[in-house]
Parts: C-alpha cells; structure tokens; sequence
C-alpha cells in the first residue's frame, strides 16, 4: 500500500476511534442510569402479577360499566373522563402484562446461569480440595452495549464470602482477564499473585509485557488486588452455524488465595467443565 493510502487510512481510524469516544461518555452514563432503572423494575417485579391482577379487574370493570351506559350515557361520551380511565387502564395492564412475560423470561434464563456457577464451584470445591471454597468466586458475563461501546456485564455469580470487593473496572474487549478471553476467543489464566511480585510499584508495573498488562492501568491493577489467580472462557453464540460463532459471553473464576493457580488449570480442564460451557451458551441471549 503506497505511504499517502497508508496515511489516509490511519487518519480515518483515527477519527473513527475519537468519534466512538465521543459517543461513549454519555452512553456510559445513560447506562448507569437505567442500570438505576432497571434494579428498581426489578424489587417491583414480585408484585407484577398482583399488578397485572388489579389492573385487568380494574379494566373488566370498566367495561361492563361502558356496555350498559353506567352510571349514562353521557359519561360514556369520546372525551369523557371514565373512557380516558379505560383506555389508561387497559394500556397499562398490557404494558404490565408485556413486562413480566420478559421478567419471567429473563429469570429462567438468569436461574440456569446461577445453577450453572454453583455446578462450576462444585466442580472446583471436588477437583482441588486443598482451596477452600469461600476462596472462589464463580460469574457469567454477557457482552453487551452498542458499537462505540461495547462491554461485559454480569448476568450471573456464585461466591460464599459475602464481602468480596469489586474492582469496579468496566471490562472491554481485551481489558483484564476477561477482556483477552473475549478478544483472543480462548481460556486465558493468569497467576495474578506472580504478576503482582514483579509489579511492586508503578515503575515495576509499566516493565511488564503487554499480555500481563492487560490494557489495564497501574491503578485499575491495584483495585484487583485481592484476585490471586484469575481464569476466563469466552461464549460462543449458538445461534449460528458458522465455524466463526460471535462471542456472546465470558465465563471467569476467580481465587483469592495464592498458590492454586496448577490446581485451577487442572480443574477447567475436567469434561464436566466442558458441559457446563454448553449450559452457559445456551442460556445466554442469542
């Protein structure tokens, strides 16, 4: 390719990459405002069938009050407030009804993913019985976001210790463990504990060879602090046939205690593991 083509094409990747930048700050903030949303439909969904309940009464109601002309007819007429009440009652109980039908959905798929990180950590607590089990932590990932940014988010977990910290890193592709499984498309384990040694401070961090790195910054390292060893399988979609399937997923263990990162490798190895992939990639959304 001729230097002038190579150059007009680093300038449109350059100002593609800024654009999508452009776009992914309020996208970002967007999200977590309907990640807000979304946490509060969810403590209301236990009462959607109640709702659904009362809103379909509320609307039968109505309109056996509109076939015979209660209390008359002139209360019936196009602009009249009980016709605004039914027309609002029945949309809002479809709306109800739309709403948990993908609840229901959404939980059942969600529930197979639980069970599967409980199958993981099993597998785990049986193949590596010098690890404690509260050392382990076990989640399922879906990628999600549009084009400008795209991102992991957790749909699923299992771990017993109830204060396990979260780093609060936003996985992208090829950021952290996770990152690399979904950009390289294979397992990837690191013995974060033995990247830790040779990166005692950020002078020793930024020595470090790209693939332990990870995209991540000296301070986003720091925050993972209490991962020791750290492993990652990507979801392969289901949905296609192709022998190049989109990665829909990522599956990652995670120890915080050091010195189990053979004993790990050697349990992700086990063909359980392998079913239990299966499981996970037909749970997730196609």
């Amino acid at each position: 390719m001729p230097a002038e083509a190579q150059e007009r094409w680093r300038r449109v990747r350059v100002l593609w990459a800024a654009f999508k930048a452009l776009l992914r700050a309020p996208w970002i903030r967007l999200e977590a405002l309907w990640g807000l949303v979304e946490r509060r439909l969810a403590f209301l969904g236990s009462y959607g069938d109640l709702a659904a309940l009362l809103l379909g009464a509320g609307a039968s109601v109505l309109a056996l009050a509109h076939s015979a002309e209660f209390p008359d007819r002139k209360a019936w007429n196009s602009d009249a407030p009980l016709v605004v009440a039914q027309i609002a009652v029945m949309a809002l109980f479809l709306v109800t009804q739309s709403a948990n039908t993908i609840l229901r959905r959404r939980g059942r798929r969600n529930r197979r993913l639980e069970d599967a990180c409980r199958e993981v950590a099993g597998l785990i607590d049986e193949e590596c019985p010098e690890l404690p089990l509260r050392y382990v932590g076990v989640r399922i990932w879906s990628v999600g976001g549009p084009f400008f940014a795209r991102h992991l988010r957790r749909k699923a977990s299992f771990f017993l210790s109830g204060d396990r910290g979260q780093s609060g890193i936003r996985w992208t592709k090829g950021k952290g463990v996770l990152g690399a499984a979904w950009e390289q498309r294979r397992e990837v384990i690191h013995d974060i504990a033995a990247i830790r040694d040779r990166a005692r401070d950020e002078q020793g961090f930024e020595a470090l060879p790209p693939e332990d790195k990870m995209q991540l910054s000296h301070k986003e390292f720091l925050s993972m602090r209490q991962y020791e060893v750290v492993y990652a399988s990507p979801l392969y979609s289901r949905a296609q046939t192709s022998s190049d399937p989109a990665v829909r997923g990522v599956i990652a263990v995670d120890i915080l205690e050091a010195g189990h990162f053979d004993e790990l490798r050697a349990a992700v190895g086990h063909p359980r593991f392998a079913s239990i992939i299966g499981v996970c990639e037909s749970a997730l959304k196609p």
